[in-house]
């Protein structure tokens, strides 16, 4: 297991403009809610297998072991550091942005 989970703060800031969407924008603040639940029970679920998500088709992310899982309408990426045995989740991206030139 894991000893680690780090959310960078653009991933946190990924996190908060589409809760804020869902809450503000589109008034739905059980799904807002619901979203930021699915969002930490993914992020735990990492501790116990960061490796059982998928790697990106895009090499470049896929050559710097970027890594990504699934939530609904989003993608959560994210680098599994063996040296410290932390999960470093880096962003948390719609699924239909243009995340691999985010990430670039």
């Amino acid at each position: 297991m894991r000893s680690a989970l780090y959310i960078s703060p653009a991933a946190s800031d990924d996190l908060e403009n589409a809760f804020g969407y869902m809450d503000h924008a589109l008034l739905q603040p059980s799904a807002a809610e619901d979203l930021l639940e699915n969002f930490l029970d993914k992020a735990s679920a990492l501790l116990a297998n960061p490796e059982g998500s998928l790697l990106p088709r895009d090499n470049f992310l896929r050559s710097r072991g970027i890594r990504l899982l699934p939530l609904g309408e989003y993608l959560i990426f994210y680098l599994v550091s063996e040296a410290d045995r932390t999960i470093h989740i880096i962003r948390f991206l719609r699924n239909r942005r243009d995340w691999a030139a985010i990430l670039q």
